[in-house]
């Protein structure tokens, strides 16, 4: 949690959208790679078959991939209202 305080607080709108957005794309490319060799491993056959609790094993890493695009999302509509702001300004 501290770690996502010191985001929002000391970068541009910007910067938080991108670490969001690599962040869930981590997250997900972890799982899809993961299931995609013990796919690879089962359709061989030549091994012995990945026997993994995939709710313990994902877990986490799914819930701070929700985390990381509800961030990406706020930072959405914290951008569209300050450019909404921006232009009123302007007026």
């Amino acid at each position: 949690m501290l770690v996502i305080c010191q985001l929002l607080s000391r970068n541009s709108l910007g910067v938080i959208k991108a670490r969001a957005s690599e962040g869930r794309q981590c997250l997900e490319m972890w799982k899809s790679s993961y299931l995609e060799v013990r796919k690879k491993i089962e359709q061989s056959g030549r091994d012995t078959r990945w026997e993994f609790d995939q709710k313990k094993l994902f877990e986490r890493s799914n819930y701070i991939a929700q985390v990381c695009s509800d961030i990406y999302d706020v930072a959405q509509v914290c951008n569209t209202v300050d450019s909404r702001y921006n232009e009123l300004a302007l007026r």
